[in-house]
C-alpha cells in the first residue's frame, strides 16, 4: 500500500502530552457528533470516522500520486469536501494549498462538510486556505483576486486535484476548461472519476432515473475511458498513459485515476474555436493569450479540408 503521509507533525510540535491529550478527547467527542466523508489520521490513533468503503480508490489515487513531487508546489483541490486530499498535500511539502467547495443548506447533513474541513485544519495547525461556495464551474472567476494577487502564482497553480468530481457535474468539459484555466502550462491534473469500464469506443453513460451508473441523485455521467482521454486532450491536457490505474468493480461503472499535464495551445482553428472566450467554453482570456494569432492560410486550409478546393 502506498504510505499515506503523517498529517500530524504540527500538532506533535505544538501540544505536549497532556494537552495533546485533551485536544484529542474534545477531537474525539465532536467527530462523533458529525457525518464525515473523508478518513482523516490526527494521531495517536484519532481518525476522522469516514467511509471505509472508499479506501481502494483513495489508495488508487495515492499510487498515482506517487510520481509526483508537491515539495514547494501551489495546489488547488476541487470539491475538497473534509479535506484529506489538501491535508496530504500540504503535508507532502506543498508551499501553498488551497481547498474549494460548494455546500449549500439545502444538501442538510452533508452542507457540514466544510466545517468538517475547519474543524480538522483546526486540530492540524494546517495553514491550507479555504475558499467557500467555489463551483467547479466558475472556478477562475472565484479564484482570480488569489491568482492575481499572490506572486506565486502569475502563471497558475502547478497543480490541479480534481478528484471524485467529475461524474458528479452536470457539465464536466466545462469543468475541465475551468481547472485548465487556473493549472500553469507544464502544471499536473491529478483526476479520479468514476467510468464506464465496459464501453470501448468514447462514449458518456448518462445516470438516466438516477440508478443506471450508481442508485445516487447527485451522479450525471460516467465516461468511457477513451471518452474521458479525448475529453482532456480537447481541454489543453496531455495524458500520462502510465499514470493510469483502475480499481475492480462488479458492474459496467469502475473507478480510473491518472495525471495529465496542461499544454499550451496549438494554432489550429479548432484550437482557436474551442478557446474563443466569446463562446464561453470555460478557459477564458487568460488562456486564449497563450493562443497564437490565426492566420488566412490557416483558415484557407481548414475550408479546403471541410468544403474543397474552390474551382
Amino acid at each position: 500500500m502506498e504510505p499515506v503521509p503523517v498529517l500530524d507533525k504540527r500538532r506533535a510540535e505544538r501540544l505536549g502530552p497532556e494537552e495533546r491529550a485533551v485536544f484529542d478527547r474534545v477531537l474525539v467527542e465532536e467527530m462523533a457528533r458529525r457525518q464525515w466523508y473523508h478518513i482523516i489520521d490526527f494521531g495517536n490513533g484519532v481518525l476522522s470516522p469516514g467511509r471505509d468503503v472508499l479506501k481502494p480508490t483513495w489508495e488508487m489515487i495515492r499510487q498515482v500520486r506517487r510520481d509526483m513531487s508537491y515539495l514547494g508546489k501551489s495546489v488547488v483541490d476541487i470539491g475538497s469536501w473534509d479535506g484529506m486530499w489538501c491535508f496530504e498535500a500540504e503535508a507532502l511539502g506543498a508551499s501553498l494549498v488551497v481547498a474549494t467547495d460548494c455546500m449549500h443548506h439545502c444538501h442538510g447533513l452533508f452542507s457540514r462538510g466544510f466545517d468538517n474541513f475547519l474543524l480538522a485544519r483546526e486540530h492540524l495547525f494546517s495553514a491550507v486556505i479555504p475558499f467557500w461556495n467555489v463551483a467547479p464551474s466558475n472556478l477562475r472567476e472565484r479564484l482570480n483576486a488569489l491568482l492575481f494577487a499572490d506572486p506565486r502564482l502569475t502563471q497558475g497553480f502547478d497543480i490541479v486535484q480534481h478528484l471524485g468530481v467529475l461524474y458528479h457535474l452536470r457539465d464536466p468539459m466545462l469543468s475541465l476548461a475551468q481547472a485548465r484555466s487556473v493549472l500553469r502550462t507544464g502544471g499536473t491534473l491529478l483526476l479520479e472519476t468514476a467510468f464506464h469500464q465496459t464501453e470501448d469506443r468514447a462514449s458518456m453513460w448518462f445516470n438516466a432515473g438516477r440508478s443506471e451508473i450508481y442508485p445516487d441523485y447527485s451522479t450525471w455521467w460516467a465516461p468511457s475511458l477513451r471518452c474521458l482521454k479525448e475529453m482532456l486532450e480537447t481541454s489543453l491536457f496531455e495524458v500520462d498513459d502510465s499514470s493510469i490505474r483502475f480499481v475492480d468493480v462488479d458492474g459496467p461503472a469502475g473507478r480510473v485515476a491518472l495525471r495529465a499535464k496542461a499544454r499550451a495551445p496549438e494554432r489550429s482553428v479548432a484550437e482557436h474555436y474551442t478557446i474563443d472566450p466569446a463562446f464561453n467554453h470555460g478557459f477564458g482570456d487568460e488562456v486564449a493569450r497563450l493562443i497564437p494569432p490565426p492566420t488566412k492560410e490557416m483558415y484557407r486550409k481548414n475550408n479546403e479540408e471541410l468544403f474543397g478546393k474552390e474551382e
